[in-house]
């Protein structure tokens, strides 16, 4: 009777020992936070201790996490051996994230190796104070303009395009006012949009420096009519106006704001706001049957971005007649979904189409009205494709399970993935996922302008082509129904590698540098080829999974992501890089040196 027992015994044992976590090590970290420029202990940061490969946006991960002391200290203790990351907050304090390594209040830190037994105690984290812009709104006569939606601003890249995207938004007051605050440190730029009072409410955006992250708003213009001395009915709606640069985002002024700097007088006149507006009118069909489309929703979305979007809109009547009002000169894609719901929002319809019928019509809108404008609505529709995998040494095949490729529409004015990963509701596979065999499948496919992009390729492998039938389309591509080809996919996996160490110009190793393979000028265009990554605690970088080619070398120590496929931006850099020619799987040991920040 007792040894079912003790057996059963024994097996619980065994599971519970499965939920323990492993013994803990012998190393420990202790250190100090601190004011950046002063050396004065902050107490009452949050240090957090997490490994270097942890995902710290998975909640499953445990990470250690302590308060610093009346004197700024902390101890992490008990710790096994591995390669760490260590970051201070503070929410709510007038502070920014802190890095271990950090270099700059705007740089990240690196990642640092903590042996077995090792007592680690210089570790000094810098916070440095955030900062605040502040200055008045204006009309045409000079008077405040208050109720107005300010935004604080900072460049972004986004598949080679320059835009801007909003850290904080408030209101100006009755005096035309405004203050914006727990601003990190920082290059800025300032964009106003004028609300009527009787137009929708807008959101305020005001986030702790730790939460800071991209963000792009879009909602409808608000029309007004007026009469003109001549008798004329004009409609207009007001525009971003930008800091020095009136309605022009290229010739808006930078506002470089120090560590807890405080800068005034930063008044924005909206002499030129108001512009006027035109109307796009015509009809929605079915593009099979020719029949008439109602309750279809349309978005009339400008293709140049913006970091707060007028997208005017409307629905079609039960003869599939529109007429959107609120179009202003410029370039226009107009976009129609059938099964949608308008409420939802831009990224949840003109980005993810789904099962919905849609179609889009490229115009150009002038000094007058757009009439008479055919849009043409199709089912959702899937592509198929297939992944040739080469340069494989041996016999056996190459898991390309983790692989993923997703659409992004362009011009890429939100930023968003049009189609990701998803488990569709039929129990197929995912969207863009690569199955055992080397298939894919694209599902919800609508009518436009795409570029496909590759994900989570094993170390060694690049995308060599990219085909849809015998058409070239690595530079991205348009369709508009279903095709009758499917893409195919050639990914070696016998790509170049590159190592070695940056520098700044004292010589110093530097840590956390972005190093990036920028090809030649001829193939810049091809984004699959640009290959990135960030040198360590030591300056030590490696490239890996390069297509063979000529290539120049780049090193900074703060650089936005992606800028590297902004022509102009490399304009001012191209002289900086070293040229590079990648051939075959070897590789090569190089010293860059970085370009400092402010450059």
């Amino acid at each position: 009777m007792n040894e079912p027992m003790n057996t059963l015994g024994v097996a619980l044992i065994a599971l519970l020992l499965q939920g323990v976590p492993a013994q803990p090590g012998t190393a420990s970290i202790e250190g100090v936070v601190v004011r950046l420029g002063t050396g004065d202990p902050i107490a009452g940061a949050r240090v957090q201790l997490s490994r270097a490969e942890d995902d710290l946006s998975d909640r499953s991960v445990e990470t250690r996490n302590m308060t610093s002391a009346a004197d700024g200290s902390f101890l992490f203790e008990n710790l096994p051996a591995d390669d760490y990351r260590l970051v201070a907050t503070f929410t709510g304090s007038g502070y920014t994230p802190a890095e271990y390594g950090q270099r700059h209040p705007e740089g990240r830190g690196t990642v640092f190796p903590l042996a077995s037994g090792r007592r680690m105690t210089d570790a000094v984290l810098e916070m440095a104070p955030t900062g605040s812009i502040s200055g008045r709104v204006y009309d045409e006569d000079g008077d405040p303009v208050g109720n107005a939606r300010v935004m604080a601003l900072e460049r972004i890249y986004r598949s080679g395009q320059r835009s801007f995207s909003i850290v904080q938004a408030v209101r100006s007051n009755d005096l035309g006012e405004y203050r914006l605050f727990w601003l990190p440190p920082g290059r800025y730029y300032i964009g106003v949009l004028r609300v009527d009072r009787r137009g929708p409410t807008f959101a305020i955006h005001i986030v702790s420096p730790e939460a800071v992250g991209p963000r792009q708003d879009a909602t409808s213009p608000v029309v007004t009519r007026q009469l003109t001395e001549d008798g004329e009915l004009v409609e207009e709606a007001d525009v971003m106006v930008y800091y020095g640069g009136g309605r022009d985002a290229g010739r808006a002024l930078p506002v470089d704001l120090a560590p807890g700097g405080n800068i005034g007088a930063i008044d924005v006149p909206l002499h030129d706001a108001k512009v006027r507006t035109h109307h796009v009118r015509g009809r929605v069909i079915d593009a099979v049957t020719g029949l008439p489309v109602d309750e279809a929703s349309l978005w009339l979305i400008p293709t140049e971005a913006s970091p707060h979007l007028l997208i005017a809109n409307d629905a079609s009547n039960e003869e599939g007649e529109f007429d959107i009002a609120g179009a202003m000169p410029g370039s226009y894609f107009l976009f129609a979904a059938k099964g949608v719901s308008r409420l939802g929002g831009v990224s949840e319809t003109f980005l993810d189409i789904g099962t919905a019928s849609s179609g889009r019509l490229s115009l150009g809108v002038g000094n007058n009205d757009v009439d008479n404008a055919t849009l043409a609505v199709r089912r959702s529709f899937s592509v198929d494709g297939t992944v040739i995998a080469e340069g494989i040494s041996g016999t056996e095949l190459p898991d390309l399970s983790q692989v993923r490729f997703t659409l992004r529409r362009q011009p890429d004015i939100l930023g968003m993935p049009t189609a990701t990963p998803r488990i569709d509701r039929s129990g197929g596979p995912r969207s863009g996922a690569v199955a055992a065999d080397g298939t894919f499948v694209f599902k919800g496919f609508g009518p436009g302008d795409y570029r496909i992009e590759a994900a989570s390729l094993p170390e060694n492998a690049y995308v060599e082509s990219l085909q849809l039938g015998f058409a070239d389309v690595s530079s991205g591509f348009s369709i508009e129904g279903p095709p009758d080809e499917q893409f195919t996919v050639v990914v070696r996996f016998d790509g170049g590698a590159v190592r070695g160490t940056t520098f700044d110009q004292r010589g110093e190793a530097v840590g956390n540098a972005t190093v990036v393979m920028v090809p030649a000028e001829a193939l810049r265009r091809q984004s699959h080829l640009y290959r990135a990554e960030s040198s360590d605690a030591f300056g030590r970088f490696e490239i890996r999974g390069i297509a063979p080619g000529p290539y120049k070398l780049f090193a900074w120590e703060v650089v936005e992501p992606d800028a590297w496929q902004d022509p102009e931006f490399m304009r001012m850099y191209e002289t900086s890089g070293m040229t590079v020619y990648v051939e075959g799987a070897g590789s090569e040991e190089l010293k860059v040196t970085a370009v400092p920040p402010g450059r």
